[in-house]
């Protein structure tokens, strides 16, 4: 998850706050202008198989998100 940590870091960098929608990491959102992505081609699933699940502001995280 280091890469995946990096990814989200980067779009931070650039867009000044992490993304509203994971596919925002691979896809320019509506008010992109400073996006210089894509940050990462798609998010792997996790050991079970399963897609991850996101939310910015994270509860657990509320000054950047939660990634589960």
């Amino acid at each position: 998850m280091t890469g995946v940590s990096s990814a989200f870091d980067t779009y931070w960098l650039d867009m000044n706050e992490y993304p509203q929608q994971l596919q925002d990491m691979w896809q320019a959102p509506a008010n992109a202008q400073k996006w210089n992505g894509p940050y990462m081609e798609q998010l792997p699933v996790d050991p079970w198989d399963q897609p991850y699940q996101y939310q910015a502001p994270g509860r657990h995280n509320p000054d950047k998100y939660d990634l589960w």
